[in-house]
């Protein structure tokens, strides 16, 4: 902080002295000689000069000027990197959110708020702070320092991406669906058939029977001669009969593959958090299976407490787009942040287009909707 100084100079010239006595009594006449003009008296003495001495000269003060405020200016460095060394009044985006460096040297330390590293950033920079009022000399008043400069405009955070709207996977096929259940009015849909299951593998071959022995070799007949002397041999004895071929068992049939079809889930994420939502279509699904939509559920994200309706339309691809008329249910939070509906048999064919348009909305920002389906 920077105080007065005294500075001497020339002050105001002082008053001026009382004016003296005038010029001294004349004195008193003398007698009347006795005969004639008697001798003159003596003048009396002047009186002093009345000017007052100068009167010393007053002291002259001028305050200082008070400092500059300090600059509010920032640095944009991007989003935050833990191999980057910050500096005061870097800034950076992180997490969704803004920060500036609190300190230099800002290495590894990562931003998740206010702490003694980082300051989570408002959306305008502040006004820089005006500077001290100068030291009042003794008949001066010093000047107004001026107002700092304005800090420049921190950035606004980047909004978080819409996550993609994703459809569970048909299940394997099985055998044939239960029969749906019945309507509050009337006889409901029947459920799906689904394919016949896979056939047991074929059970294995019996054991092959036991091959018969080979009969016995009949005897070498008795060698004879011939007619010329030469040696002749006997015929060779009959070949033994072959043994009986047993043929096994068939094996087990394969057990029944198990029954196809399961429960899936269809999301849909409505709004960017940042403003409220508007109304109007907000999504649309192409449903690649017969499926019925069960129940459904709607959630404020952020858990802002407000009201919305969504309405639900379905139509065919030959038909698309499907508009009002093609209405098939409208699921509403009403002055909270969640609801849920029950007990829903929304039959859904093969190939169907389902269009999302809010219909009415009231201070949400961003909101889930999630239906659960069986196919």
């Amino acid at each position: 902080m920077l105080y007065g100084a005294y500075v001497v100079g020339d002050g105001p010239t002082g008053p001026t002295g009382p004016t003296g006595p005038g010029a001294g009594d004349t004195g008193p006449t003398g007698p009347t000689g006795p005969s004639g003009y008697g001798a003159t008296g003596v003048t009396g003495p002047t009186g002093p000069s009345g000017t007052g001495s100068t009167g010393p000269t007053g002291l002259s003060v001028t305050g200082p000027t008070g400092p500059s405020g300090e600059s509010g200016a920032l640095v944009m460095k991007g989003a935050w990197s833990a191999i980057v060394s910050y500096s005061i009044n870097d800034c950076v985006s992180h997490g969704g959110s803004s920060y500036v460096s609190i300190i230099n040297s800002n290495l590894n330390h990562e931003p998740s708020g206010t702490d003694a590293y980082w300051q989570l950033m408002g959306s305008i920079g502040g006004t820089g702070p005006t500077g001290p009022t100068g030291a009042s000399g003794a008949s001066v008043t010093g000047p107004t320092g001026p107002s700092g400069a304005a800090g420049s405009t921190g950035p606004t955070g980047p909004t978080g991406a819409i996550g993609e709207t994703g459809i569970g996977l048909t299940g394997p096929a099985g055998l044939t669906g239960a029969t749906g259940p019945t309507g509050p009015s009337g006889t409901g849909p029947t459920g799906p058939t689904g394919p016949s299951g896979a056939a047991g593998s074929t059970g294995p071959s019996g054991a092959v029977g036991v091959t018969g022995s080979t009969g016995p070799t009949g005897p070498t007949g008795p060698s004879g001669i011939d007619a010329t002397g030469a040696s002749v041999t006997g015929p060779t004895g009959p070949t033994g009969p072959t043994g009986s071929s047993i043929t096994g068992s068939t094996g087990p049939t394969g057990a029944t593959g198990a029954t196809g079809g399961g429960v899936r889930s269809i999301s849909l994420l409505i709004g960017d958090g940042s403003l409220v939502i508007t109304t109007g279509v907000c999504g649309a699904l192409e449903i690649p299976c017969s499926c019925i939509i069960t129940s459904a559920r709607v959630l404020s994200v952020d858990n802002i407490s407000g009201s919305i309706s969504i309405q639900l339309w379905k139509d065919s691809y030959a038909n698309f787009p499907p508009t009002s008329a093609d209405l098939i249910d409208t699921f509403s939070i009403t002055n909270g942040v969640k609801s849920e509906e029950t007990g829903l048999i929304l039959t859904i064919a093969s190939g169907s287009i389902l269009l999302f348009n809010v219909n009415s909305v009231t201070s949400m920002k961003q909101v889930l909707l999630s239906l659960t389906v069986v196919s």
